[in-house]
């Protein structure tokens, strides 16, 4: 309407800054998913001490499947929604890799059941305490998440060698 000014001009998105971007995005994101499933896989060692550390255990798992849904989004889009929700992040991740529809299958209720319940891990393994998790659904998560894991690392490395091919 011309009534506003921007401060300053928006800088200009070329394709290498685009690809810095991405890697950037990349390293960050991957990087702390990776710690987080370090400290999963510590934590889950002391699960026979009590109820507490099965619940962080899974709170971990959840945060590694939500950085690598905000890597992906983040290295194919240059953006990702301020959001928590597993299905909100796995839906978006999926419109920009369709191989990640192998990982966390929804084809029967009980698997529905246990990706509903690590969505839950976010706020249910820190604030409500009737929350639990049993072994069983740790042995089920592990093993999914670190596929989504290195499906995130692999399909993101392919994604920037593509920006890198549109440099000139």
């Amino acid at each position: 309407t011309g009534k506003c000014q921007l401060s300053e001009l928006p800088e200009e998105i070329t394709p290498t800054v685009r690809r810095q971007y991405a890697e950037d995005h990349f390293e960050g994101w991957l990087e702390q998913a990776k710690i987080f499933l370090e400290n999963a896989e510590t934590i889950s060692k002391k699960i026979d001490n009590g109820s507490i550390y099965a619940k962080n255990t899974a709170f971990h798992l959840e945060q590694v499947c939500e950085m690598c849904y905000k890597c992906i989004l983040l290295v194919y889009t240059h953006y990702s929604p301020h959001e928590h929700n597993l299905y909100t992040l796995r839906e978006e991740a999926e419109k920009c890799e369709v191989l990640l529809q192998a990982v966390f299958p929804m084809e029967t209720d009980k698997q529905e059941d246990l990706f509903g319940k690590l969505n839950l891990a976010y706020i249910g393994a820190r604030y409500i305490k009737s929350f639990s998790v049993a072994q069983n659904e740790i042995d089920y998560w592990k093993p999914e998440v670190e596929k989504l894991l290195s499906l995130t690392e692999q399909t993101c490395k392919i994604k920037i060698e593509t920006l890198k091919q549109i440099e000139i």
